[in-house]
């Protein structure tokens, strides 16, 4: 019954509207803050290109690396005897996504430094409710 009411409520929860922030970054009021602000997004950019470049990095290397086990070590018989190097499994997750998440974070907070403000902008992306 337990089992029941866990999956009814996993399954509701999975139905329920789905929200993104948008943030809007206003430009700071000098000149200089302006600059300052220029030199923030172009780091932010270059700190999120550096994410995905290691995000596929560790995509290629993760490839490389079950491909040495499944033909180097037995195949998936030979992983089924414990075959692994270091514990390593070959399932790393690659995601870039916690460090751009970091990247935009740190982006807003000097964005503020300079002089500029931050507006959140909350959507609906998904199941969204009907506009009253």
């Amino acid at each position: 019954m337990k089992t029941i009411l866990i999956a009814t409520a996993l399954l509701l929860a999975a139905c329920g509207p789905a929200y993104r922030t948008n943030y809007v970054l206003n430009e700071p009021a000098t000149e200089s803050g302006r600059l300052c602000s220029a030199n923030v997004i172009e780091m932010s950019n270059a700190c999120v290109q550096s994410c995905r470049q290691m995000a596929h990095q560790c995509e290629t290397t993760n490839s490389a690396f079950a491909t040495s086990i499944d033909l180097g070590k037995g195949g998936r018989w030979g992983r089924s005897l414990g075959y692994d190097i270091g514990g390593r499994t070959g399932s790393a997750d690659c995601s870039s996504s916690k460090c751009e998440a970091s990247c935009l974070a740190a982006a807003r907070q000097s964005h503020t430094n300079c002089g500029g403000t931050v507006t959140e902008q909350t959507v609906c992306t998904r199941n969204c409710p009907p506009a009253q």
